[in-house]
């Protein structure tokens, strides 16, 4: 993912992020359909660059997810999912240095997208 500079902090750009998550969903009603709520942990492994983009820094942040959507069926297993959540950091890198300048991950990195889906 490719965070737009808009949610990056002053100064810096290209924050970049492979994310590798291991989370589990409840649905309220069965055959996945309807509301859901999830949880889990995630790795972010992540790089950044300042505005004057000479080094680019990599770094890595541990988050708790919490996340809540809802199915909708689109034709038989097919359903499409928008949903929003919060990630809440709990370890990893937190002082990163990159060119003159030293770059803090956010405490809290809300999220929101819609899923496309298919189950058995």
């Amino acid at each position: 993912m490719h965070k737009p500079n808009f949610i990056v902090k002053e100064g810096f750009t290209n924050n970049n992020v492979t994310a590798y998550a291991l989370l589990g969903d409840y649905f309220l009603n069965k055959n996945w359909k309807g509301l859901w709520a999830g949880a889990g942990l995630v790795l972010w492994k992540s790089s950044i660059q300042t505005d004057k983009k000479i080094e680019t820094s990599y770094y890595n942040t541990w988050l708790l997810n919490g996340s809540i959507g809802y199915n909708f069926t689109v034709y038989k297993n097919l359903y499409l999912s928008p949903w929003a959540g919060m990630h809440v950091r709990i370890a990893g890198d937190d002082k990163i240095r990159v060119d003159d300048k030293t770059f803090s991950p956010p405490l809290l990195n809300p999220e929101a997208s819609v899923k496309l889906g298919i189950f058995l």
